[in-house]
């Protein structure tokens, strides 16, 4: 809970291969435990979501501790992305730079780590397009994003979950472009998420090696 770290394995996400986190090296008390976690998961690609390439060799060299060190060595392997996400996705950009995010999936293998700052609003919606792609329900995905909320917000787990619910429905319009959905269950999230992928820019061939790589346990 400390470094908002856990797995994220539902549909055909495979085991111990897809994690989420808060920001593992700005310096905070949180960031020690999710690098921690990193390196003890076995992480081996990172998509920065929320800093440019100039922002996070700021934090790499400001914070030189021994808690920094395994994410630093993931830099210089060319195995972390830095996406330079914005919080909100008004930027018609937006598609094609979370497209570009998970091409680089594709080049890398896992485990992977997604994470911004908190490892909520970015984090949460770049997880929601991949739990989308891989066939994961909706309950699931409420339930992950409801553990943000207890992790960093300290909620009580029905008003996270209050919370979490909102803020999904929300984010799953965005990515479907639907308006008014009362039951998502009965929607094709999949094509959807390959629909707003496409629309990013990437391929089919792309997406189809995305999933595999995600499908690794």
């Amino acid at each position: 809970a400390r470094g908002n770290f856990r797995n994220v394995h539902a549909g055909r996400i495979g085991r111990n291969n897809l994690f989420r986190s808060q920001h593992p090296v700005n310096g905070t008390w949180r960031a020690l435990r999710a690098n921690q976690l990193a390196e003890e998961n076995g992480i081996r690609t990172v998509l920065n979501l929320s800093d440019s390439k100039t922002k996070l060799e700021k934090y790499l060299n400001k914070y030189i501790v021994g808690s920094s060190y395994y994410y630093k060595t993931l830099y210089k392997r060319g195995r972390v992305f830095t996406a330079g996400l914005s919080l909100t996705h008004k930027s018609p950009s937006y598609r094609h730079q979370v497209a570009a995010a998970f091409r680089f999936m594709t080049k890398n293998k896992g485990p992977y780590l997604v994470h911004c700052e908190v490892g909520r609003d970015r984090t949460g919606l770049v997880i929601l397009l991949l739990e989308s792609l891989m066939g994961v329900p909706y309950g699931y995905m409420v339930n992950d994003y409801a553990q943000t909320y207890l992790n960093t917000t300290y909620d009580s787990p029905a008003t996270a979950k209050q919370k979490a619910a909102s803020h999904v429905n929300s984010e799953l319009m965005y990515i479907s472009g639907q308006k008014s959905i009362t039951d998502w269950s009965k929607v094709n999230l999949n094509r959807y998420a390959v629909l707003y992928l496409k629309m990013g820019g990437m391929t089919d061939s792309e997406i189809s090696l995305l999933r595999k790589n995600l499908s690794v346990s």
